[in-house]
């Protein structure tokens, strides 16, 4: 003060905070106006001390994660977290391992396989009558698995004396298996055999037929605890001069995931 007038000084000079400015503070002051009260410890999705906030497990509606890292050893172990196993350099976000045969990944979408067929491209001949296993016709199967399978064959006889038989085998281990058999001859237009197989590498079914053109058709169902293929085979029905019976083209496989 000079010559009784009073000095003004801005109140950060005399060591004042002003009361204009917006404050955020534990609790109310009256010599604020403009404070912001946010409670003496964080609220709402924090916890902790405004010190220390922390972030609550659960916010924004949904969880908080760790982040996933990503190793250079191939292994995925979702309990901690971690896809590991990719290589450093490598353009991907990771990888999952499926068995081929219950899955198939196409496009980036993962889709349960239900149906696997085999398709006869080429005639097969045998000209004895000991069971061969079929080139074609056959599919894997997975482990634990119940399915239904349908095979209409076309087969050409040579002579009139061999006939024609049928198996199923595999390495599949069976619980259990029912596949019946039916057996057409063309030139009598008539069933020549109408029996079930209940066992992978039986003796099959057969009977002698006409010369020319007949028609079998196997459908059945399987239950399996061990993956495996399951195929089919086939022979004369009886020894008969080296005149073969043939698989043809056309013949095919379907088997139907059930569970």
């Amino acid at each position: 003060m000079a010559d009784g007038d009073p000095i003004l000084e801005p109140l950060s000079t005399a060591g004042i905070a002003p009361n204009t400015a917006d404050y955020l503070v534990g609790t109310a002051d009256a010599g604020l106006t403009a404070e912001i009260v946010v409670g003496v410890t964080p609220g709402g999705e924090l916890g902790g001390t405004w010190a220390a906030p922390t972030v609550d497990a659960t916010h924004s509606g949904s969880a908080h994660h760790n982040a996933v890292t990503i190793g250079a050893d191939g292994e995925h172990s979702l309990a901690t977290q971690v896809l590991s196993g990719v290589d450093a350099s490598a353009a991907q976000k990771g990888h999952a391992s499926f068995s081929s045969n219950d899955f198939a990944v196409a496009s980036g979408a993962v889709t349960q396989i239900r149906l696997l067929t085999a398709y006869k491209d080429t005639d097969q001949e045998v000209t004895d009558a000991t069971l061969v296993s079929d080139s074609e016709l056959t599919v894997t199967l997975a482990l634990n698995g119940k399915y239904q399978f349908r095979l209409p064959l076309f087969f050409l006889n040579d002579g009139a004396a061999e006939g024609v038989k049928v198996s199923l085998a595999g390495t599949a281990t069976v619980t259990d298996i029912k596949a019946q058999v039916s057996i057409y001859d063309d030139t009598l237009n008539s069933l020549v055999a109408f029996a079930r197989i209940t066992a992978l590498g039986g003796a099959g079914i057969g009977a002698g037929i006409s010369a020319g053109s007949s028609y079998v058709l196997i459908e059945g169902a399987i239950e399996i605890t061990t993956a495996g293929t399951l195929l089919l085979q086939f022979a004369q029905n009886a020894l008969g001069a080296g005149l073969g019976v043939h698989c043809e083209v056309g013949s095919s496989m379907t088997v139907t995931k059930l569970e």
